[in-house]
């Protein structure tokens, strides 16, 4: 039960307060007037925020637009061209440029709203680690889920009803949740697509595929995952299914895709490789040693060693933003940070590598970062 706002002033904080405004999370009233009376901005809260700022925009400038440069090489070309290759990286690429994007925002607003002494709520929980399409939806977009079923899914009937019932009402909640992307039948479809695989774990497949081994469950869900994210960046629904048919069968025209990859690799290899770990599972950190763990706290909150945290923001930034022998500056740099640091080596990324590995790195960090 929430009480009626009597003061429009707050109601208009809410309403435009501009952490959450443009793209979510989706906070509710009254966790957001809960915190009008009793918010306060103290010295680990503006840690955090700056902390949580700093990842996010490392997210979007560096490891989503990477990714993304080489999802949109892949969804230009004409559906004659494409080839295996190609469509299994652009898709692969999509999928991880919408969820750095995305999550990389949510940082965005997380951290200026604790910089203003304000807690929103958390929207991701490491989706591409899930194992059915009922988890990918319980750690993708967690508020935009939570909003659907506690104002529609629920109010029609939620699952205690008939299976008829519980079919028509998965039927409305996806279908809104495609328009709600945009007015577009790709949009449509990839609500639909869901809607398909959800009533099925739900009715008929549900039992026998928890039975299944972890890793078969985990490459179903992600099989699942990316052939919706094809609708969704589709221009339109023939090229989407051109694109699917190009996931096992190559085009006829299709050029030279084994060159193109190998460029790929050599110009953004570094970004994919982290893209990869930052959403992977915990044995994937290993591959980092101590940075990894550090650098995964960070990622997932609750990071208590503060003096260290810049040594692993430095190695995410750091390996991305800077060429050649710049990046493996940056790499011992925050290794030697994280596995010493001292009180104090709480400087800026940039700072850092423009001390130890040249003013050009830290000058480049430096203009991406502002």
């Amino acid at each position: 039960y929430i009480p009626a706002e009597r003061r429009f002033d707050r109601f208009l904080l809410y309403a435009f307060f501009f952490p959450k405004a443009a793209q979510g999370p989706l906070c509710r009233y009254g966790e957001f007037s809960a915190q009008l009376d009793t918010r306060s901005i103290t010295a680990d809260g503006l840690n955090a925020g700056v902390t949580r700022l700093i990842f996010g925009l490392g997210k979007k400038a560096l490891l989503s637009s990477a990714a993304g440069a080489i999802a949109q090489e892949a969804f230009s070309l004409p559906s004659s061209a494409l080839s295996p290759v190609y469509a299994w990286t652009g898709a692969i690429c999509y999928a991880l440029q919408i969820y750095f994007d995305f999550s990389g925002y949510t940082d965005l607003a997380l951290g200026l709203a604790l910089l203003f002494g304000f807690t929103l709520p958390e929207n991701f929980n490491h989706p591409y680690m899930a194992d059915s399409v009922t988890d990918f939806w319980r750690r993708w977009h967690m508020s935009l889920s939570s909003w659907f079923r506690d104002y529609v899914y629920i109010p029609l009937g939620g699952s205690r009803c008939s299976k008829g019932r519980l079919v028509w009402n998965l039927f409305a909640v996806w279908s809104l949740t495609g328009l709600w992307h945009g007015a577009n039948w790709t949009f449509v479809c990839w609500g639909l697509w869901f809607f398909v695989l959800l009533s099925l774990e739900k009715l008929v497949w549900g039992q026998a595929l928890a039975k299944l081994p972890g890793i078969l469950r985990h490459v179903y869900a992600m099989l699942a995952v990316l052939i919706g994210w094809i609708f969704f960046r589709s221009p339109s629904l023939p090229y989407a299914f051109s694109f699917l048919r190009a996931l096992f069968v190559p085009g006829m025209g299709a050029p030279d895709a084994l060159s193109w990859l190998a460029l790929c690799i050599r110009q953004y290899g570094v970004q994919l490789v982290l893209c990869l770990l930052l959403a992977g599972s915990g044995s994937s950190w290993e591959l980092l040693g101590d940075a990894g763990v550090h650098l995964r706290a960070v990622l997932g909150g609750g990071y208590e060693d503060k003096n260290k945290a810049p040594a692993a923001i430095a190695l995410l930034c750091g390996v991305t933003a800077c060429p050649g022998a710049y990046a493996l500056w940056a790499c011992r740099i925050a290794l030697r940070l994280v596995g010493g640091g001292k009180p104090g080596t709480g400087r800026c990324a940039g700072g850092v590598l423009a001390e130890h590995a040249g003013r050009d790195a830290g000058a480049e960090l430096r203009n991406i970062l502002q």
